[in-house]
Order: structure tokens, then sequence, then C-alpha cells
């Protein structure tokens, strides 16, 4: 069984309608590259209830519902503008980045989860900050989704000691579910060099379907670094 948001397909077909009447004729000057789109996506979604579902029968009956609930179609329509002028007025630093490649060609792929976790010093033990954590496999680092996901991650006071990584979907595995090793590098002033290794499994998935992002989570156990 797995569980889907029906609001994230609603809110992403008004944004991307929105987007697509902007580009052909521009009236708002929104912004709307994909990295846009997705952080209004972001910003509606976080401002509007959820509607989950887990079977067909569940998906017919919630659509029987929201079919003739104009009012709500009408706000939702009103939340997009609004997430589209603030995402305009901010202009994120990869807004302005080239635009994300198609990855990998092959009609299936192996996708791996959003990778997460926390550095603590293991003096105050306390959130660390000032330190940079970067994901490697084989040495090399990791190629992410995109630019939104930076590799390495530095690690400030605002993200509690937080780090995230999602890597980029590969044609080559063995096997679905085979585990690839990959290794945290943290490195910062004042404190020892940390190596964490771990194993996480890849998901054959249709590129089609991996390029929607939905790849779940996995969360490392707090790693502890050292004062030299």
């Amino acid at each position: 069984m797995e569980l889907h948001n029906l609001r994230e397909d609603d809110v992403i077909r008004v944004i991307t309608e929105l987007c697509n009447e902007e580009e052909q004729t521009p009236r708002f000057g929104y912004a709307t590259g994909a990295d846009c789109r997705l952080d209004a996506a972001c910003y509606v979604l976080n401002r509007i209830a959820p509607r989950y579902v887990s079977s067909g029968r569940g998906l017919a009956h919630t659509i029987s519902e929201t079919e003739h609930d104009t009012q709500s179609k009408v706000d939702l329509i009103a939340l997009a503008h609004e997430g589209l002028r603030r995402v305009t007025s901010v202009r994120r630093a990869y807004y302005d980045a080239p635009d994300r490649d198609s990855g990998p060609g092959a009609d299936v792929v192996y996708v791996y989860p959003a990778i997460t976790g926390r550095i603590i010093s293991g003096q105050s033990f306390e959130p660390a900050a000032g330190v940079s954590v970067s994901l490697t496999r084989n040495g090399t680092p990791v190629a992410m989704e995109d630019s939104r996901w930076p590799n390495p991650y530095d690690v400030t006071v605002n993200t509690r000691g937080t780090y995230t990584f999602l890597p980029r979907a590969v044609e080559e595995h063995a096997s679905d579910g085979q585990s690839t090793e990959f290794c945290i590098e943290v490195s910062g002033d004042g404190y020892e060099t940390l190596k964490h290794y771990f194993s996480v499994p890849g998901t054959k998935k249709p590129a089609q379907a991996a390029a929607m992002g939905k790849h779940g989570e996995y969360h490392l156990p707090d790693l502890y670094v050292l004062p030299r």
C-alpha cells in the first residue's frame, strides 16, 4: 500500500498552467524555471490541508467530492499566484544555475532515498555548526538530483546540525534492492575529520516516475565530531 496526497497533483497542475501561460504571454513577471515552480508548489502545499488516498476506491471518492468544489479551486489558484510572487521576489541563488540535465537516458533507473542526518559536537553534545558534510562513493563526490541539493553541504547554526542529500538516479545497478556503499565525510576548522560508511538500497523505477522525486528518506544516526 502506498499513500498519495492528491493535493500535490492539484498544486503542480495549477503551478504548471500558470507558469506556462506566463511564458507564452508575460503578465506578472513570474520566474518560471523548474526550481521556481517546485518552490512555489512547496509554498502552496505547506499552506493547505493534504488529502491522502491509499486505493483506487479512495481516489474515486475524493475526486467525486472535490469535482464541483469551485471555491477550493479559486482559493488554490490565488495561493499559487501568491507562491509564484514570493519565489520570484526571493530569487534564490540556484534559480540562476544552468538547467538540470535529464540525467540517465534509460527508460528504467535506480533511485535512492533522500539521505539525512545530524552532526553533533562531541564536546558540547549540541548540534555542530561551521562544518562541511560531503557524500562520496568510492572516494568521489556523489552527483545530486539537482542544484537544490548541494554536495558538500555546509552545516550552519540555522540548520541545527542537520544535513540532507538526494543522490541522482543512475542506470547501472546489479539488481533491484541491491545496496550501494556511500560515505559521509565531515570536516571543519577545529574538528577532526570524520568518515562514516553506510549502505543504502537502490530502487528500480520507470524514469518518468523517478523524475517526480518521491524517493522516501533514509535517516542516519547522529554523528559526533571531536575537536582537534
